[in-house]
């Protein structure tokens, strides 16, 4: 198999945020995570991926009291007004990655993935994990602001605003499960911010933890620290290493042996925060949501296509049209949503006209 690619994203002069995560969990747990040594990195190396060929999942949901709820898959989008998703759901597991005593964050821009306005009021903050066996972890969850000046034109984590409490996650057998933490005290923000999620515990090999992905390499989306010698590491920044090597579409998929020939996360963290977001004030209910039914969906792409070049039906809402927010509708707008529908790349904002 095909050792990992780790990019080194930041280093020692950005780690304000990581010393105060770290200090919030006490001396243990600093003393543990700042002696990280190379030989930790060198086990992520083997780390391998395969595709998931069943993507439900059971949720455990981790009250702010620590009592533990176990249920079927909850309907996201009748259990909460905004889940702030930026994936398009499991498709890879990474196993022998995850060691522990280590921090995973997520970029989040609640109003693009719901829609509506800011301020949006965070509950609890989800992450996506699959194990072998039954397993007891020690976690805590976090939300720092953006830090935009770091690297001009990639969000990385900055200050933290939220520091939640060391919590035991138990799974009760082998399998893919949404791991629901809910914040002690809703956090209200007013503009994106990271998600953190801190196992704050080793974990035992015979648990094969796995990280869950899917299938867009997204870069400045991702990033995982266990060594502040070495920072943050972009989990997505792996796209020129497969191009070099391997030019297909889809470089580490083996349909034979339905696993990964090479290295890299091919994919976003499926770790994410659900929450209430504010009524919009203007009629953009879905940013990009063209056709107004609702969803963002290649139906969207078709709805614009046919507008533009055959002059059909106006939209409802040119502001939900208006899927690069500059305020136009034309052409612009359909290759934004074509870039965020198939490559998963940014996603639509609304328009400010109020039309």
């Amino acid at each position: 198999m095909q050792k990992a690619e780790v990019t080194s994203f930041a280093n020692s002069s950005h780690s304000s945020s990581i010393h105060s995560v770290i200090l919030g969990f006490g001396a243990l747990l600093l003393a543990l995570f700042c002696c990280a040594t190379v030989t930790q990195a060198d086990q992520k190396r083997s780390a391998t991926v395969t595709r998931i060929t069943n993507p439900s999942f059971t949720s455990i949901k981790v009250a702010s009291d620590g009592s533990q709820t176990i249920s079927p898959s909850i309907d996201l989008t009748t259990a909460f007004q905004c889940a702030s998703r930026h994936d398009s759901g499991a498709v890879w597991a990474v196993s022998n990655w995850v060691l522990g005593n280590e921090l995973y964050k997520s970029y989040q821009d609640p109003i693009e993935a719901c829609g509506g306005a800011y301020p949006y009021t965070i509950t609890d903050v989800h992450f996506v994990l699959q194990v072998a066996t039954p397993a007891t972890m020690t976690i805590a969850v976090d939300i720092e602001d953006v830090d935009l000046d770091f690297l001009p034109g990639c969000p990385v984590p900055g200050t933290m605003t939220y520091l939640g409490g060391l919590t035991d996650v138990v799974f009760p057998s082998g399998g893919l499960y949404d791991v629901i933490i809910e914040l002690d005290t809703p956090q209200v923000v007013n503009a994106p911010f990271f998600v953190g999620f801190f196992f704050a515990s080793l974990t035992d090999p015979a648990w094969n933890l796995s990280l869950v992905t899917d299938s867009f390499q997204v870069e400045c989306a991702s990033f995982n620290i266990w060594d502040t010698a070495i920072g943050y590491v972009d989990l997505g920044d792996n796209l020129g290493v497969h191009q070099s090597i391997y030019p297909s579409s889809d470089p580490c998929y083996n349909s034979v042996t339905n696993s990964a020939t090479c290295f890299g996360f091919d994919g976003r963290l499926l770790l994410y925060t659900s929450g209430t977001l504010s009524e919009s004030t203007g009629c953009c209910l879905v940013a990009g949501d063209a056709n107004h039914d609702g969803k963002k969906n290649i139906g969207d792409i078709t709805f614009m296509i046919a507008r533009i070049f055959t002059g059909s039906s106006p939209p409802v809402c040119n502001d939900e049209f208006d899927a690069n927010g500059d305020n136009s509708i034309d052409i612009s707008d359909i290759t934004f949503m074509i870039a965020h529908i198939f490559q998963g790349l940014r996603g639509p904002v609304c328009g400010t006209t109020g039309l």
